[in-house]
């Protein structure tokens, strides 16, 4: 019979590293989705603002070719600015994931703790005495009459 292999780290220890990185990877699409949802709104302002110029102010020919380069111009300037605006997010998108993965990696090959230890590291701990539950206990002795 051929030998069990064995694991190089608990599945205790990793646990917290693993849960780590699933709360790195939840921020980081909660923060990506509201910055495009900004962006997409600014975006979508400035082209109303822009397509609303236009359609408005046909007072005199002259002037409306001149406001309609600009606004064209105007166009042009907000979808690059756009375009630089979705890059720049992705790149920070991408940025948080790497780091938060490379974070579960570096996590996952620390020596294994005690449970003591591990239980330090969250950020909610559980009380250990609970005042209630002794009170509880004491009347239903009480009421069993010992």
């Amino acid at each position: 019979m051929l030998p069990m292999p064995t694991l190089p780290i608990s599945p205790a220890a990793c646990s917290l590293p693993v849960a780590e990185l699933f709360g790195r990877v939840w921020l980081a699409q909660v923060d990506l989705a509201q910055r495009m949802q900004f962006l997409a709104f600014r975006l979508s302002i400035g082209l109303l603002e822009s397509h609303a110029r236009k359609h408005i102010q046909r007072v005199d020919e002259t002037f409306y070719a001149a406001d309609l380069a600009e606004v064209e111009e105007r166009t042009v300037l907000l979808m690059e600015a756009g375009s630089e605006g979705v890059v720049t997010i992705m790149r920070t998108y991408i940025e948080e994931l790497t780091q938060a993965q490379i974070c579960c990696v570096a996590a996952s090959f620390r020596p294994v703790m005690q449970d003591e230890a591990a239980a330090q590291l969250l950020a909610f701990t559980p009380p250990t005495h609970v005042p209630a539950a002794g009170r509880v206990r004491r009347r239903a002795r009480i009421n069993a009459g010992e």
